[in-house]
């Protein structure tokens, strides 16, 4: 079978990334698995796929990324034609507003995010992580757990658009709480302990997202296979 030889692809990722720059500033070469080689081509250049930070390159680019947080309009490139341009988060999409405008979307060939619905989903977890928070509690679980309070809370938002911080401090009226972080501060943050290994002495951790977003729930996730992983090491 005849095979046809492909150019090595590059992809620019043209604004910051939280306002950092995005892999230091340097290239990013994406294997045969994270960008497949189309059935019946070669291809000529290795990494076939690049991802890169340098601006200098757009006029030839495969394709232009832009950071939802870090998007303003007055500083994108000229658009040449047909090359897709994709919008890439992983925040709610309060964190961007413009994303409930369909005219100031319009721009976006395609959405990279958490969303079920997006064009490219960049989930928070591999699928295998249901396998994690499947598993059954070990026996003496409860027997782990330290008696100072059965709830645990960590979260520096306190101006949440949820509105979380309000339901803690009403929790905290009727049951003890610990808080380790800025929000509703009760507990010094141990210097000798990790964020998963303070979540793992307790009973319970209160995951509430700073959003209500549709698709938008890493905390839960993150509370019970913390929980589950820990008791397993």
């Amino acid at each position: 079978m005849s095979t046809s030889s492909l150019p090595p692809l590059r992809v620019v990722y043209w604004t910051r990334w939280f306002n950092g720059l995005m892999f230091d500033g340097k290239d990013l070469g994406l294997n045969e698995r994270e960008c497949p080689i189309p059935k019946g081509y070669n291809i000529s250049g290795e990494p076939w796929c690049t991802i890169t930070p340098s601006l200098d390159d757009v006029q030839d680019a495969a394709g232009v990324v832009f950071h939802a947080a870090d998007y303003y309009p007055s500083t994108v490139p000229d658009r040449v034609e047909n090359q897709p341009w994709i919008l890439q988060t992983q925040e709610s999409p309060l964190t961007a507003p413009f994303r409930a405008d369909e005219h100031r979307m319009e721009p976006f060939t395609y959405l990279a995010s958490y969303h079920l619905k997006s064009s490219f989903l960049f989930s928070y977890y591999s699928p295998a992580i249901m396998d994690i928070a499947n598993r059954p509690l070990p026996s003496n679980f409860m027997d782990t757990k330290t008696t100072k309070a059965p709830i645990v809370w960590i979260a520096r938002n306190c101006q949440a658009s949820s509105g979380r911080q309000h339901y803690v401090a009403e929790l905290m009226k009727y049951i003890k709480v610990d808080s380790y972080s800025t929000c509703l501060n009760n507990q010094e943050f141990p210097d000798d302990k990790t964020r998963m290994d303070l979540m793992s002495e307790y009973k319970f951790y209160l995951a509430i997202e700073n959003a209500n977003c549709d698709d938008y729930g890493k905390l839960l996730f993150i509370a019970k296979t913390t929980v589950i992983l820990k008791q397993d090491l």
